[in-house]
């Protein structure tokens, strides 16, 4: 270590002037210090009151250490509790986003119901007392469509046709398609003069 004579603190404090030392190198301790070095005048001495600042940083900086390790496991823990939570609340809501895509494509999807949220319970039986209508509407547009279908053909039949028998027969598969009945026949009565 260097002599204390050589220390500009010392040489300072030997000077007259009051010596304020914060985080300077100390001779003895090899490192920083915190301290002073003050001149007594009578005796013509150097007092130097120190202290290594391992001792006040070592402690300071465990403990900066653990509060910083207690709120990094604190934003974690938060962090994954917003996660479960947001999942919690996705999770219907993933489901009834794809039962509506669904229903868009004209297909029937099984919505379920039973979600532990009020709101999103609420959603899922709207959604599907929706499917439920937009499907029975689809089933009677589709059974309309078939029936106008079979009336043109049928309308067709009778008006390009003037044979009897073949109109009889028009009529009677037309009948038969929108009853879907396996077999048909077309009675005529003879009506008595």
């Amino acid at each position: 270590p260097q002599s204390l004579s050589s220390w500009r603190a010392f040489r300072r404090a030997r000077a007259g002037e009051h010596v304020v030392l914060s985080g300077d190198d100390h001779p003895l301790f090899g490192g920083e210090s915190y301290g002073s070095v003050v001149p007594v005048e009578r005796p013509g001495w150097v007092v130097n009151l120190t202290v290594p600042a391992s001792a006040l940083d070592g402690p300071l900086q465990d403990q900066l250490l653990r509060d910083l390790g207690i709120i990094a496991l604190v934003m974690l823990v938060g962090v994954v509790i917003m996660y479960l939570v947001a999942l919690r609340l996705s999770q219907p809501l993933t489901v009834l986003a794809n039962s509506a895509g669904a229903i868009a494509r004209g297909e029937r999807p099984v919505i379920p119901v039973g979600s532990a949220d009020a709101d999103v319970r609420k959603l899922e039986v709207a959604m599907d007392t929706m499917s439920r209508a937009v499907a029975d509407r689809t089933e009677r547009l589709s059974e309309q469509a078939k029936l106008f279908a079979t009336l043109e053909q049928a309308g067709s039949a009778i008006t390009s046709d003037l044979d009897f028998t073949k109109t009889v027969q028009a009529i009677t598969a037309a009948g038969m398609r929108l009853t879907e009945a396996q077999g048909g026949a077309f009675f005529i009565r003879d009506r008595p003069d």
